[in-house]
């Protein structure tokens, strides 16, 4: 779905607005970036085909202007996530956190005229 250096892009997105208590930076970053693989390897299965065309052409994707409630989406997708994706060490809520913002991310690379930074 996405190569290792979106992965590591979208893990540093995280990892900049989330803390997580008790670990230095490297586990940090290094459960992030699981969190964002088990996430990716989730919507890759449940996603239609067509919305996953979203992150590679950007003349496609979400359409504000026609309509898509992009914040909806989020929380939709952040939900599903959510429920699918246990990350040991977590709670729900910062699991939700990580989620978001990865979400975030996704989604705003799927919205019409933008794409995923590398």
């Amino acid at each position: 779905m996405l190569s290792n250096e979106q992965v590591v892009y979208i893990a540093n997105k995280i990892n900049e607005k989330v803390n997580l208590p008790v670990l230095g930076e490297k586990a940090e970053f290094f459960i992030i970036k699981k969190a964002v693989t088990k996430v990716l390897d989730i919507l890759e299965d449940e996603i239609p085909e067509e919305y996953l065309d979203f992150l590679e052409d950007t003349a496609k994707g979400f359409d504000p202007e026609q309509g898509a409630n992009i914040q909806l989406i989020k929380d939709n997708v952040v939900e599903f996530v959510n429920q699918k994706v246990n990350i040991p060490l977590l709670n729900e809520e910062t699991e939700k956190e990580v989620f978001g913002v990865a979400i975030d991310v996704l989604i705003d690379a799927m919205t019409k005229d933008k794409k995923l930074e590398q």
